[in-house]
């Protein structure tokens, strides 16, 4: 029979707990013959039925689903695709921004343009490359943003600049990005955008950000563990090794001979524990 070993290991759990075909179809709600059918091989329980089963004789849904023949679905372990922008305030998500900006632009002074109640030309932030080229940035967190905010942005920016951009908080629509395209020179980079500039800088510049802004993002954002809340003896000791301190661990021996137990001392400290 096709399903005989699933059959045999109902008939083996029930008979295991002095039960009759017709107590078991009584406890989920189906018909003897239909217990019978099981046990014999002709047929297998649905899903759910099955799931039923391996909840009255506390077995592991693993093996059941297996002899029964589903597919065990995978758990999706995907990293998170987008950061959380919109959990930031604005003030906030204008400082993410500069620092976004500068880590993909290291040699570029970039720098928030003025504060609100400023005249600002239209920016938020700019980028002063070596190049002498100039990047200015407008960071939009709204809930709706549409092609008229697209137009209304551009008016307004005056500042002159080699390239403009609008950052947001959430997903840009196709309008949005068809808007986009009719100006030279501007760009939209939307939350998949931003997100995606983030994990592709480097590993330590990323997990500055992410640690920054998102405070325990980092797992499910980068694939990078949370530091442990144990430091290592390096880490430790190292603000205290600075010599210019009044105290330092920097300090050698003077005037006398370095004694065996000190030898014996240092040994140790350097020998790693094994557990």
């Amino acid at each position: 029979m096709k399903h005989s070993n699933l059959g045999k290991l109902i008939k083996s759990e029930r008979k295991k707990r002095g039960w009759e075909q017709a107590d078991l179809a009584a406890m989920l709600k189906r018909g003897q013959q239909t217990i019978s059918r099981w046990e014999k091989g002709d047929s297998r329980p649905k899903q759910d039925d099955l799931l039923k089963l391996v909840d009255i004789f506390s077995g592991d849904p693993e093996t059941w689903l297996t002899k029964a023949g589903y597919q065990l679905e995978q758990p999706d372990l995907a990293l998170a695709p987008f950061l959380p922008l919109n959990n930031l305030s604005a003030e906030n998500f204008e400082l993410f921004s500069r620092d976004l900006v500068q880590a993909l632009n290291p040699s570029a002074k970039v720098h928030r343009y003025g504060t609100q109640g400023d005249y600002q030309e239209g920016i938020d932030l700019y980028a002063d490359r070596p190049d002498k080229f100039v990047y200015d940035y407008q960071c939009k967190r709204h809930k709706q943003f549409g092609p008229k905010d697209i137009d209304d942005a551009v008016k307004i920016t005056t500042l002159k600049a080699n390239g403009h951009h609008i950052l947001l908080t959430r997903r840009a629509t196709v309008e949005t990005r068809k808007e986009i395209r009719k100006h030279k020179d501007w760009d939209l980079w939307d939350i998949e955008d931003v997100s995606a500039k983030v994990r592709g800088l480097p590993q330590d510049k990323a997990l500055l950000i992410v640690d920054t802004y998102f405070p325990g993002w980092r797992k499910r954002f980068l694939g990078i563990d949370e530091p442990s809340p144990w430091l290592t003896p390096k880490q430790f000791f190292l603000p205290l090794e600075n010599k210019l301190k009044l105290f330092t661990h920097g300090w050698g021996f003077v005037g006398r001979k370095i004694l065996p137990h000190q030898q014996a001392l240092d040994f140790f400290l350097q020998v790693p524990v094994s557990r």
